[in-house]
């Protein structure tokens, strides 16, 4: 997969200093997309995760200015060159009680304890230069079929923040996904839980759909999933 240079030049400081770390999320999943000629996709937002923990990313990258706003779920942003990257420790997750923030964080080290919390297996594959590509939840043929499914059980996910139910439909219409039957019948079941998110979240994700490809099918699926009438009452 192409991915910058200086990506794995980060990469290689923090493993010269005796941690793993992997390129990871939205990244991964455009740069699988545009190697196989599915679509032809920029990449940005190019994240990573490792087993190094805040304090310790911090120290690898003493000599860059870093941004730590999101220490307590264990990110770490670093300027780097002209581009800024958020390297993340490995973590895993308890339940979220309130609809949007997990009750429990711990670090882990482990990577795929990392990749069973994210939201769809597109989402949940992590690459590395010489390692390859882990892709534990079948993303790569759900996005070959032009699927897009929950990591796990749908509900489970979406319970455990509601933003996932608009993400889903902002993926959906960007990439022309369809939504996997369970992940569909998860949001008829919960689109009400919307109402927990924040005003600020909710326009964020709507901005991004109607700025996207396809406004149109965006809108067909909030209206459809019960989510247009309880964004907009």
């Amino acid at each position: 997969m192409r991915f910058p240079e200086e990506v794995f030049t980060l990469i290689d400081r923090l493993e010269e200093a005796g941690f793993e770390a992997w390129i990871v999320g939205g990244a991964v999943r455009d740069a699988y997309l545009n190697e196989q000629g599915l679509l032809k996709l920029p990449l940005h937002d190019i994240d990573l995760t490792t087993n190094a923990h805040p304090d310790q990313i911090e120290a690898v990258f003493s000599d860059c200015k870093t941004l730590d706003v999101g220490r307590r779920y264990g990110t770490i942003r670093v300027l780097w060159g002209q581009s800024v990257y958020e390297i993340t420790s490995y973590r895993s997750e308890g339940a979220y009680q309130d609809g949007r923030h997990p009750d429990l964080l711990q670090f882990s080290d482990h990577l795929e304890e990392d990749l069973i919390r994210r939201d769809f297996t597109m989402n949940a594959m992590a690459y590395h230069p010489k390692r390859g590509l882990v892709d534990l939840f079948g993303g790569r043929a759900d996005l070959s079929a032009g699927r897009l499914r929950a990591v796990g059980e749908a509900r489970e996910r979406l319970m455990e923040d509601g933003l996932r139910m608009l993400r889903a439909v902002r993926f959906s219409a960007r990439l022309d996904l369809t939504l996997e039957m369970e992940l569909r019948e998860a949001i008829l079941a919960l689109h009400e839980r919307v109402g927990l998110l924040s005003v600020e979240r909710c326009l964020e994700e709507m901005t991004r759909m109607l700025e996207g490809p396809r406004p149109t099918k965006a809108m067909k699926h909030l209206n459809e999933l019960g989510l247009l009438e309880s964004l907009l009452p």
